[in-house]
């Protein structure tokens, strides 16, 4: 339910997914990053982008809890050893934790084609 209701929030142009080692384009009002992708996974800000979805539709979940759903069903790709659900990135040039998730996963190719 939460890759849906983001996946609706992005295509609605609501917020948006950059690529990962680009500066942000655009002025501040626009639609507010939450997350970044690159050829092969997206690097979703958890606590961005779940506070965007939850006012959209009220989610009785955590950011842990999706987490583990999402590891669960094979979508996020944790650092391997430890049982963090999220690894740590740098974005413009500080570290930032985020979860490493497939890059299908919100459907499409993610890129900018639209056809997805």
């Amino acid at each position: 339910m939460f890759l849906d209701l983001l996946g609706q929030l992005l295509a609605g142009g609501i917020c948006r997914i950059e690529p990962l080692g680009h500066e942000p384009r655009g002025a501040l009002r626009e639609a507010p990053i939450v997350g970044y992708r690159d050829e092969r996974y997206i690097y979703l800000l958890p606590n961005v982008a779940l506070s965007l979805v939850t006012k959209a539709q009220t989610l009785h979940f955590t950011p842990s809890a999706i987490g583990g759903q999402l590891k669960e069903e094979g979508i996020l790709v944790s650092g391997g050893r430890d049982s963090h659900h999220s690894v740590q990135i740098r974005i413009h040039g500080d570290r930032v934790r985020v979860w490493r998730l497939k890059s299908d996963c919100l459907g499409g190719d993610s890129g900018g084609s639209g056809d997805g």
